[in-house]
């Protein structure tokens, strides 16, 4: 499920002078020199449309605080307080802001947090942009088309110990929750009468380990028994979805926003000749609408005026006489009355019947282009599907799509149809595969919608689909494209630079993702890890890690030929400081879900040991051996990942053995492969890491990978020579 998120913001520019107050822990000016700060607040909400009033109540219920190590410096009650930079002395702080009321379940009251580091030099104005995300659990309900045939009277109660909130039936509102301390789950009970027996009904169960900021969507289903006495068996399935923090565009509220009465304007409507009502389309800003351009070639066709011979028209500044001609021709744009306690503007257009019987088979469309008096600016397109035929295909939805399945979905047009179905395939093939159809709601009349489930779809591949209903066909094919699973950058090792002495894995550093040792190496003239062009598995390079002593004469060390996700941080003496895991935000594809395992090509060549410390458990003259592990983790494990102000899955410190363990409370899944010998063979081979899940029911938001030409590299004990090729890395779904 996709949830779109507007930010609020509250203020463009916030600040306030020294000299305006000061409160306890203030340090007089002077000695290290003193900068500023520009403060920028904003709410990140999923509300859809805010209105200047609750702008300006949110901002004067903000609080802000500002805190160095030695604790709170100043202290804001209302951010509209804040109107000059705010002068500090120079060093780290902290500013957090908090924001609207915090009510254990409420339908509209919701509670912010922001949080942001910041570093204020001597003489300079820094702009700190602080985004308050909502804090509040959330929770919907949708009910499955139909349910009416199956249960009466239903309510879905959601809650805690402190609070709970009734969704009624067809209830689309949300509810916003503040977890009581200790409590991490969500209870809900649907309640209400069963329409075959009249007999009460009750289900109910727990959402756990509830996240803020997070909306968990319970939707209701239900599938009809076949029986003599008849019944149904419901299903409450969860759909969880982070409320995403968006702060693209700096502003006090949204560009106009466009919607449609009783149908999504972001799908095409679709209907017979002669079947489509009035379609109402509404402009909503907080600020008057200064231009509202409507292009669209129907308007030469059935219309008159010279003016729209070109096929486009400004709805807000347009003269009377063409005002005519549209209305005339079945087109009308008004002011809509505002309701209670709504502010703004808000434009009702209306492509009237009038005007849609009279257009025959084809599709047709209308471009909508809003301005505000704030120069912002939105667009849209009513799109318009006319058809005569039995069935038609309804567009796939974005929730309807994985990377390697598909909900297929259309609606009966016709009366006295018995059997339903779709056929698909890949964009470019020939060949169609046909499945059949499944009724959503009450079975195939006129109206009703059927659906199939197709999976083992290619990932990132076009398909098109066509709906079919008694050997009809609905008319021009439907397109979707599934989706690309998550998978590594440059997991093929193509792209390489060598800024300075180190080899550095990216093809410049602001892309780096992979890092290795080569930047103490380095220091020596020498790089472990290397591209190499003559073994690989595809492309033009592998990545070759090879283990060897690095010094002169006797003086130095050995190290490991190495390879990790993260980013070398520092050399402490003769040893390193490396952040490892990147977020998996920053891995390529547009689908996640955790892999079953990791897939890559890998030639191993080890020779004995020829270092070795005490604390590695092997000696010289042992046979070397090689690794790689991968590790999915989340952030609950705050202890070893900060250096510095960063943030990584784990900060490894080879001096003082802190290191990474598979068992670390924030490891959600892991799987090693150890090579114990040499792989078969001149080439490389595929290699499969089975991943075991260590923490259900978790989302990981980091990936920790390693690979080590010798096992206790960490320890600087390994094979002077010995090698590990790898190649191509791919996560297994």
């Amino acid at each position: 499920m996709k949830t779109s998120v507007k930010n609020i913001y509250m203020a463009t520019v916030a600040a306030l002078a020294m000299s305006l107050w000061s409160c306890a822990g203030d340090e007089p000016f002077g000695g290290r020199g003193e900068g500023s700060i520009v403060l920028n607040t904003s709410l990140s909400s999923d509300v859809t449309v805010e209105s200047r009033a609750t702008d300006a109540e949110l901002l004067a219920s903000t609080k802000v605080w500002i805190s160095n190590e030695k604790g709170l410096v100043r202290r804001y009650d209302s951010a509209a307080d804040i109107t000059e930079p705010v002068k500090l002395l120079t060093g780290n702080y902290v500013v957090e802001a908090w924001a609207g009321d915090s009510v254990s379940a409420d339908w509209t009251q919701r509670w912010y947090k922001g949080r942001q580091e910041v570093t204020v030099t001597k003489g300079t104005t820094t702009d700190v942009n602080l985004v308050c995300k909502i804090a509040n659990v959330v929770a919907s309900v949708t009910y499955q088309e139909g349910l009416d045939e199956a249960l009466t009277n239903y309510t879905m109660e959601v809650g805690h110990t402190k609070g709970t909130l009734s969704f009624v039936k067809d209830e689309e509102r949300k509810g916003y929750f503040m977890m009581p301390r200790g409590e991490t789950s969500l209870h809900y009970k649907l309640t209400g009468t069963k329409t075959f027996g009249n007999e009460p009904f009750v289900f109910e169960g727990d959402i756990a380990d509830v996240q803020p900021a997070t909306e968990y969507k319970l939707n209701v289903k239900y599938t009809q028994k076949v029986t003599d006495t008849g019944g149904v068996t419901f299903s409450i399935s969860i759909d969880k979805q982070e409320i995403p923090v968006s702060s693209n565009e700096e502003f006090l509220i949204s560009p106009p926003l466009f919607t449609g009465k009783g149908f999504d304007i972001a799908q095409p409507v679709i209907g017979e000749k002669g079947g489509l009502e009035d379609l109402t389309i509404f402009v909503r800003s907080a600020v008057s609408i200064s231009n509202l351009q409507m292009k669209s070639d129907i308007l030469p066709i059935y219309t008159t005026s010279e003016e729209l011979k070109v096929g486009y028209v400004d709805l807000v500044k347009m003269q009377s006489s063409v005002m005519e001609d549209l209305e005339k021709a079945g087109i009308t744009c008004t002011n809509k009355a505002l309701d209670e306690g709504e502010t703004g503007t808000v434009l009702q257009v209306v492509v009237g019947k009038t005007l849609l019987d009279k257009l025959g088979e084809g599709s047709y469309s209308f471009e909508f282009t809003a301005t505000d008096e704030e120069d912002r600016v939105n667009a849209a397109t009513l799109a318009i599907e006319i058809s005569d035929a039995t069935v038609m295909a309804q567009p796939i939805d974005d929730a309807a799509r994985d990377f390697d399945a598909v909900t297929l979905r259309a609606q009966v047009m016709k009366d006295n149809v018995e059997t339903v179905g779709f056929k698909y395939r890949a964009v470019g093939t020939e060949d169609w595969t046909s499945v059949d159809g499944t009724a959503v709601s009450r079975a195939f009349m006129k109206g009703s919608y059927y659906e199939a489930q197709v999976s083992g779809l290619a990932p990132a591949t076009s398909y098109e689909f066509v709906a079919t209903a008694d050997g009809a066909e609905s008319g021009k094919p439907q397109t979707f494209e599934t989706l690309k699973p998550l998978q590594l950058p440059n997991a093929g090792f193509e792209e390489w630079c060598k800024p300075a002495k180190p080899y550095l894995i990216c093809s410049d550093e602001s892309k780096m993702f992979w890092d290795s040792g080569n930047h103490g190496s380095s220091t020596m003239n020498k790089n472990v890890t290397t591209p190499d062009e003559t073994l690989k598995h595809s492309g033009n390079y592998s990545v070759k890690l090879a283990s060897q002593f690095v010094g002169i004469g006797s003086l130095g060390k050995f190290a490991a030929g190495n390879l990790f996700i993260g980013k070398y941080l520092k050399t402490d003496g003769t040893d390193g400081i490396l952040g490892w895991g990147r977020p998996l935000s920053e891995c390529e594809g547009e689908y996640w879900k955790l892999p079953t395992s990791v897939k890559f090509y890998a030639k191993y060549a080890p020779v004995a040991i020829t270092s070795a410390t005490n604390d590695s458990g092997v000696k010289e003259g042992d046979p070397d051996t090689g690794i790689v592990y991968v590790a999915f983790v989340d952030d609950t494990d705050t202890g070893k990942k900060d250096y510095n102000g960063e943030q990584w899955g784990v900060v490894v410190m080879t001096k003082t053995k802190q290191l990474f363990n598979q068992n670390d409370a924030n490891v959600v899944a892991y799987g090693e492969y150890v090579f114990s010998e040499a792989t078969a063979g001149d080439g490389m081979v595929e290699i499969n890491i089975p991943l075991e899940v260590k923490k259900s029911g978790v989302t990981p938001t980091r990936i920790i990978m390693v690979g080590s030409a010798s096992r206790y590299g960490d320890y600087f004990t390994g094979g002077n020579g010995s090698t590990l090729w790898l190649d191509d890395i791919e996560f297994v779904y």
